[in-house]
């Protein structure tokens, strides 16, 4: 049992270091923005279908496919969509 609760608290560091640099990598990009710098064209990597979905107004159906595809979080899967143009 005490195996068991080792791994449920390694899993949940895992989790918050995730969110952690998601956080991060969020903030350096708003900083690289600010500097002038550009981030890679499209830094969220969205497929031709999820931008299509959106660029449809479909930008739920359109979050879902790039959850579906990548394992984000919504909050991240939703600045992925919205970031297209």
């Amino acid at each position: 049992m005490g195996k068991w609760f080792d791994q449920a608290r390694e899993i949940e560091r895992l989790r918050a270091e995730v969110v952690r640099q998601r956080e991060a990598i969020e903030r350096l990009l708003v900083q690289m923005n600010k500097a002038g710098m550009r981030p890679e064209k499209d830094p969220y990597a969205v497929t031709t279908q999820e931008r299509a979905l959106a660029m449809q107004g479909r930008q739920v159906e359109a979050i879902k496919a790039y959850r579906v595809r990548t394992g984000a979080d919504l909050v991240t899967a939703k600045k992925a969509i919205d970031s297209v143009p």
